[in-house]
């Protein structure tokens, strides 16, 4: 796979994670707007990063999740665990396709099916809810409203798609700017690259046309030739041959008859044209196509293609004339774009308008003036407010007014300086319901922001969100008289004085704002004696067009810089969604003055119209890096190796001392080894610590696997997580996975009631399922603990017993501690029926074979009617590991330390037999004793020293302590255990082998097999 697209894999599971935990909290919050919004914004950003790549089923199913989304944030009501679920198999669907695309080196393998029926189940529960709210509103008693009550239903459609329009994910496209020209049918399905090459062989003098020749079904027999006069046409550029037989059986067709239709592109000379077509002129239909007519975008349509800013900015180059800036923004984005979409298209059309060498400044603008208003309308994003292009020595009367392609959906040379109070309630009466309660609300919250404290670090950031948020809210909904005065009242908000800026507010909105102690500098006129608004940058009178503000990426996250202006608008937007939205809160971060920009006489032109500011872009540094896990496994091999160099010191020195008698030299040797020692250890936790993970990994997964088995069973269960931060390493915490699930099942199958039983036995309905992860000294603890009905041994007993697994003798012999440690045992299940979750009997065995394959232990305790626990202690890390060498029959054995409990001398006479068990007495306590030559088979008898004294090596092997005796003991030492492979794979006696200091290999005992 590409570097981009492992990113996206990456980045999509965390995404993917985030919604899961944010669907389970919206089914236990009271107040569910603030999690849905959080939901639909994590959704929102999934969404988007599919845009990069050519994945329609992926994107089909997220889009309608997002619609959902958007629906239930509108009305919170809706929710319920039906759609939780259906959100949940979405999601599961997502994941899969993560894994097909790494399983088949970035090339999935998508189930058109799941993902169809996916998004028609999703649209289907949203077009209920609809329904079920119209139908709702209708029956509300609002007979003598029935406007009111046809808005109920309707609201939420409409202000979804007014906020979705800025981000380009709406499902309603927002009205045409104005002043483009009609698409014409023919020549939408003509390719972009033919377009293009028609434009530029099209002018004022010698325009294209379109000629569409319908030959007669008798032709033939006329003796006309169809097919050659179509391919003789002078000048084509393209043609497109369309029969209306095409459905038909080909027995059924007439070979004498002509059924085809023929339509051509064509640069030539009208009167080339007619003289060519002379003898078909009835059956001819030639068409003339100005320029503009042209500048179509043709392909699949997508509206979250690209990102808001990108096309913000190909626009602001256009309307600065830059178009060196926007050729190189088009070819940046096209590069990550689908080539068959229509934003793609776009920007094709301006990287070949920029790149035209004979086109005019002003014919280059308004073609690429019209290109990106098409390519707003395709995003879903509203029109731009594009200055005209000078005219060239043109009267009004040689082009209208209407036919010049413009930005906005309103002139933008009305000229006037304010309204009355009359004029804009009249102003406002001409919009929608909807679009009026909206824009009242963004400008009372944007009162409400003015009215905050000016004196804070972040107050500049602050107005000019608010500026911008007006402007855009104001030129969006065609508000365009309103606009000159705003203008002026930003220009003088920027300077200083946020008076004006008030007044305007109040104009529209009476008593919307209150400002208090709004000071003003040289631009005040009547109030000289506040203090002026601190703020860190000023703006001269051509710098006051308001532009958008910078966008956060689709990874949700800000850089600080950006964090203030963004927050503020992102605040005023969502004031539209909550009435409860009283102060928008602003990090402590002061926005870096701006310098003065150099301009060319281009930008002035258009910086007379209107001015402008933006934000200087800053880069956050990041704390984190994502590093590959090969990279890590190469420092652990690099530490080992350095390890088993650094254990070599020891013995060099004792070779210098004892075979060469350079004592001073052993000393020096020591005395290095000792420092190599130290930054070895503090390498190696260094690089332990990389590999740390915290135990939250593993128990992210479980409220969703307890919420989905709890509802198939049809049990209440209340899941207690606790020590998420709980560390260890990475291979330990993913060998954990696997067992965890297998217990959280068997508790949920077997180990908890159902409600009504639970009852019966006077305990609560809901039960109580806790998993708990500690440390303790060098170990992993995890615990986990249920209320059920506990485990009865004399059940366990007599299923062994019937399954074969024991026999008469053992049933009688065993204790109620050893009955219940029997449901460890492979093929063991006390479900009567095999289902999906239990009866196969391999769920604790495979617990505890998971658990062993790391050197972990596990203990199982339960009470009858009380419930059970299960503990499992598991090492730090398995990449290092710390063995105790001994010595038997002149071979060097290693034996786990954590499994060691001491190491002492026994006296020949203080070992006893028992029962042909050799044995002795430690510290008041019986310990059967185990010779290692025996258990090995080697034929050496055990060394004892000169005081007559046994090498006993104390260890725990379960629950059990046996003492086993060596021939010596060599002391402990850290190595890099591997595994037994090939052919010593099968010598289960032994669990690994390393290097040792001196170069020879150390064989690493498993206990477990040996015993």
């Amino acid at each position: 796979m590409s570097p981009l697209l492992q990113q996206f894999v990456s980045e999509t599971r965390d995404l993917l994670q985030s919604i899961s935990e944010q669907l389970l909290e919206v089914e236990k919050a009271d107040d569910k707007q603030t999690t849905l919004n959080e939901l639909f914004r994590i959704v929102h950003t999934l969404k988007g990063n599919t845009g990069l790549f050519e994945f329609p089923d992926l994107t089909r199913v997220l889009h309608a999740g997002e619609d959902v989304m958007s629906e239930a944030r509108e009305r919170p009501e809706i929710w319920d665990q039906a759609l939780t679920d259906l959100l949940f198999e979405s999601m599961d669907y997502v994941s899969s396709f993560c894994d097909s695309l790494e399983e088949n080196n970035g090339e999935p393998v998508s189930d058109s099916k799941a993902a169809t029926q996916l998004s028609k189940d999703l649209r289907a529960y949203l077009d209920g809810n609809n329904s079920e709210a119209s139908a709702e509103a209708t029956d509300s008693g609002a007979a003598n409203e029935p406007q009111k009550a046809k808005k109920a239903a309707t609201k939420t459609k409409k202000a979804t798609a007014q906020k979705k329009s800025a981000g380009g994910s709406s499902k309603r496209r927002p009205p045409r700017a104005k002043g483009l020209p009609p698409e014409h049918s023919m020549l939408k399905d003509l390719p972009v690259d033919t377009l293009i090459e028609a434009w530029k062989a099209s002018n004022s003098d010698e325009p294209v046309w379109l000629v569409k020749y319908s030959p007669l079904t008798e032709c033939f027999f006329q003796g006309d030739d169809p097919l050659h006069t179509a391919r003789s046409t002078p000048g084509v550029l393209w043609g497109k041959v369309e029969n209306a037989c095409a459905t038909q059986d080909i027995n059924d067709l007439d070979p004498y008859q002509c059924v085809s239709i023929f339509t051509l592109l064509s640069n030539a000379s009208e009167d080339e044209l007619h003289e060519h077509y002379r003898y078909v002129t009835e059956q001819t239909d030639i068409e003339e196509l100005s320029s503009h007519h042209l500048l179509l975008l043709s392909g699949d349509d997508q509206n979250d293609a690209l990102p808001e800013d990108t096309v913000d900015a190909l626009c602001d180059a256009v309307e600065a004339i830059q178009f060196d800036t926007a050729s190189s923004i088009a070819t940046t984005a096209l590069e990550l774009l689908n080539k068959d979409l229509q934003a793609a298209a776009a920007l094709r059309w301006i990287i070949a308008i920029t790149s035209d060498t004979d086109a005019q400044e002003n014919e280059a603008k308004e073609a690429l003036i019209v290109v990106c208003q098409r390519l707003r309308h395709n995003q879903h994003l509203s029109g731009y407010r594009f200055s005209e292009p000078e005219p060239q020595e043109r009267t009004e009367e040689q082009e209208p007014e209407e036919d010049r392609p413009v930005a906005d959906t309103e002139s933008t040379n009305n000229s006037s300086s304010g309204l009355t109070g009359t004029d804009t309630e009249e102003l406002l009466d001409t919009l929608l319901e909807d679009d009026r309660e909206a824009f009242e609300h963004i400008v009372r919250t944007q009162g409400r922001i003015l009215e905050l404290d000016p004196t804070v670090d972040w107050a500049n950031g602050r107005l000019r969100a608010t500026c911008n948020v007006l402007m855009k809210t104001t030129a969006s909904l065609g508000l365009s008289s309103l606009i000159p005065a705003l203008e002026e009242a930003v220009n003088a908000a920027l300077s200083g004085n946020t008076e004006p800026l008030a007044d305007w507010i109040n104009e529209v909105i009476p008593g919307a704002c209150n400002v208090v102690g709004a000071g003003s500098e040289s631009n005040s006129v009547e109030d000289d004696s506040s203090n002026p608004v601190n703020l860190d940058t000023q703006q001269g009178p051509e710098d006051t067009d308001i532009e958008e503000t910078d966008m956060p990426d689709e990874s949700g996250e800000e850089s600080p810089d950006e964090g203030t202006d963004d927050e503020a608008a992102e605040g005023s937007s969502e004031a539209t969604e909550s009435q409860d939205t009283e102060t928008i809160e602003q990090p402590e971060i002061q926005t870096p003055a701006a310098t003065a920009p150099v301009e060319t006489p281009a930008e002035k032109q258009t910086a007379d119209k209107a001015s402008s500011f933006k934000p200087e872009p800053a880069v956050a540094p990041s704390k984190s890096v994502k590093v590959d896990q090969e990279k890590i496994d190469r420092l652990m091999n690099l530490i080992g190796e350095m390890t088993v160099a650094k254990n070599a010191l020891p013995f060099l020195a004792k070779r210098a001392e004892e075979q060469h008698g350079l004592r001073d030299l052993a000393r020096e040797i020591k005395e290095q080894f000792a420092v190599v020692n130290r930054i070895a250890e503090e390498m190696q936790d260094s690089i332990m610590q990389i590999r740390m993970m915290p135990f939250s990994f593993i128990s992210m997964r479980f409220p969703r696997l307890v919420r989905d088995i709890s509802r198939r069973l049809s049990k209440d269960v209340q899941l207690v997580i606790e020590g998420e931060d709980t560390e260890a390493d990475k291979n330990i915490i993913e060998s954990l996975a696997e067992p965890l699930i297998h217990i959280v099942r068997n508790s949920l199958d077997h180990g908890i009631e159902a409600p009504d039983v639970r009852k019966q036995k006077g305990k609560p309905a809901t039960g109580s399922l806790t998993i708990r992860a500690s440390q303790e000294a060098d170990r992993v603890m995890i615990e986990i603990q249920d209320d059920g009905k506990g485990i009865d041994p004399e059940v366990i007993r007599n299923k062994a017993f019937e399954k074969g697994l024991i026999d008469e003798a053992t049933r009688q012999r065993l204790t109620d501690k050893e009955a219940v440690n029997l449901v460890l045992m492979p093929g063991f299940s006390t479900a009567d029926e095999v289902s999906d979750l239990s009866g196969r009997g391999v769920g604790m065995d495979a617990v505890r074979s998971a658990v062993d394959k790391v050197n972990g232990t596990m203990a199982l305790e339960s009470q009858v009617d009380k419930g059970t626990r299960i503990r499992i202690s598991l090492p730090m890390s398995i990449a290092v590991t710390r063995v105790m060498i001994i010595e038997s029959d002149n071979q060097l054995m290693g034996i786990p330390m954590d499994q060691v409990l001491e190491t002492v001398r026994v006296p020949r006479s203080d070992i006893h037999t028992v029962k042909h068990v050799k044995t002795t007495v430690l510290r008041d306590r019986i310990v059967p004793l185990k010779s290692l030559n025996e258990l090995l088979a080697l034929p050496a008898e055990q060394i004892i020293n000169e005081e007559e004294e046994h090498a006993v090596l104390v260890a725990r092997v379960g629950n059990d302590v046996i003492g086993l005796v060596v021939d010596d003991f060599r002391g402990s030492v850290d190595i890099i255990q591997k595994p037994m492979t090939g052919v010593l794979s099968g010598m289960q006696a032994y669990s690994g082998a390393a290097l040792i200091g001196d170069g020879s290999v150390l064989m690493v005992l498993n206990l477990k097999e040996v015993l």
